[in-house]
């Protein structure tokens, strides 16, 4: 039961376009390939950044490689769902979005900081809707979620 996380920006950059952030804003928001796992966990922002949309892009071709040849073998699948991490700029650009920032972590500079939805409200039900969807869309079905 493998963990299908390749690509996983891919469906982002696509649902954060949705909300209004421009491609700076998004590519900016992801760390640097070598530290995206730290940021997948919702440890770390900015670093490094912007990820390259080349990198994006050969992701999403390799994901695609990847599933298909794990549903050649009847694998059962695991996809990552929305843990309500979200870049800072979304706050700005939706009134409804009430989210918080975790200034210190680890000693790295506030700029790098996380942001996420404070409660499970409508923005994060509507999010969580729109990323399955985006998420369906690009990659096919999914088996099982994990957040």
């Amino acid at each position: 039961m493998p963990l299908a996380i390749s690509g996983q920006e891919t469906v982002w950059y696509k649902v954060w376009s949705k909300l209004g952030l421009n491609d700076e804003q998004i590519r900016s928001y992801f760390t640097g390939p070598a530290h995206l796992p730290w940021h997948r966990m919702s440890n770390v922002d900015y670093w490094q950044s912007p990820l390259p949309k080349s990198w994006l892009e050969q992701q999403e071709v390799l994901q695609k490689q990847i599933l298909k040849r794990e549903r050649d073998f009847n694998m059962t699948l695991f996809y990552l769902h929305f843990s309500g991490h979200v870049p800072k700029e979304l706050k700005s650009n939706l009134s409804r979005c009430q989210n918080s920032r975790n200034e210190s972590m680890g000693g790295y500079d506030s700029k790098i900081s996380q942001s996420f939805y404070r409660t499970n409200g409508l923005s994060v039900q509507h999010h969580s809707k729109m990323y399955l969807e985006e998420q369906t869309a690009i990659y096919g079905t999914r088996s099982y979620l994990w957040n």
